[in-house]
């Protein structure tokens, strides 16, 4: 038999999962046609969570993005089918933390912990407009849109260190590049107005506000368009600091058991990219593929199936 040896480190965990979150989760369903639509609205601090920093759900769901699939949460309703058969490797699989509890003189364990700043995003957080500008932002907003717009950019302005000006000020460059003139947008450049066409044909009219720094109002006439970059990065919110919690940093193996048809999910594995996450910005990667091992090697390790699955 053949096994995955999957390594983590600098896995999150917050044992105190109450932590004044104003924050609100939906649950989705999908209705017999296929539309998807919300079922649910709870609270974030009313949604439970595992006592057990780790659980059967947590490695399946790595397994799944390992695999090339979607993982599928275990604690709210979504219409993504978890596969039986990657769960039941999770099952099967082995599990050892690196130690992270310690146990006081009343013989009582407690996870090893840290203070760290939290941060919550920017809505409602009364920021200047100014601070939604980054290029990191735009890349988020245009997706895999993002270098042809940029290399566009390099080329009209003339400039291949665009990434080390502030965005603010390469949005200002492109604006000397269009006017209004008898209530029409005029270019005076044709590379612009590819970029503009592009942008429309992309469905990214934020962005198009957000350069040409005008709109067209519901009667045709050129209005300014007003907090641009704000409105196109609403779904893309950055993040502020907002309090302290306490954090437990996880490092550790998973082995996998692949069974008879390890070909069928190596063959799946070199299709992948390679990692997972796991937990609060936690990283696992493959670390190697062995065959017959023996009980020695399993020392430390957790059976799977017998992690608790209670909640808190």
């Amino acid at each position: 038999m053949e096994y995955i040896v999957l390594s983590f480190k600098n896995a999150g965990w917050f044992p105190n999962n109450k932590r004044g979150s104003k924050d609100h989760v939906y649950e989705i369903d999908y209705d017999e046609k296929k539309k998807v639509f919300f079922t649910k609205k709870e609270k974030r601090n009313d949604i439970p969570s595992y006592v057990t920093p780790i659980t059967i759900h947590h490695i399946s769901n790595v397994l799944h993005v390992l695999f090339g699939e979607r993982p599928k949460p275990s604690l709210r309703t979504t219409p993504i089918p978890k596969i039986d058969d990657i769960f039941d490797l999770a099952k099967n699989s082995y599990l050892k933390i690196d130690k992270y509890q310690y146990t006081n003189k009343n013989g009582v364990s407690f996870p090893i912990t840290e203070i760290i700043k939290t941060k919550k995003s920017t809505h409602d957080s009364h920021l200047p407009e100014d601070n939604f500008e980054t290029w990191v932002r735009l890349r988020n907003f245009l997706g895999i849109h993002f270098q042809f717009v940029f290399d566009k950019l390099k080329i009209l302005l003339d400039d291949n260190n665009l990434l080390n000006k502030p965005l603010k000020n390469v949005v200002s460059l492109v604006r000397k590049y269009v006017y209004v003139e008898n209530n029409t947008i005029k270019y005076k450049s044709t590379l612009l107005e590819e970029i503009v066409s592009f942008l429309k044909e992309k469905r990214k009219q934020p962005i198009i506000n957000l350069f040409l720094g005008f709109n067209l109002d519901k009667n045709g006439n050129v209005v300014e368009a007003k907090h641009a970059m704000g409105n196109a990065f609403y779904p893309n919110k950055i993040t502020l600091m907002g309090g302290i919690e306490k954090i437990c940093w996880l490092s550790g193996k998973i082995i996998v058991p692949i069974g008879d048809n390890s070909d069928f999910w190596i063959k799946k594995l070199n299709k992948s990219k390679g990692f997972a996450k796991i937990l609060d910005g936690g990283i696992v990667n493959i670390e190697d593929i062995i065959s017959n091992i023996n009980k020695d090697y399993l020392n430390g390790y957790i059976n799977v199936s017998e992690i608790s699955l209670n909640i808190n």
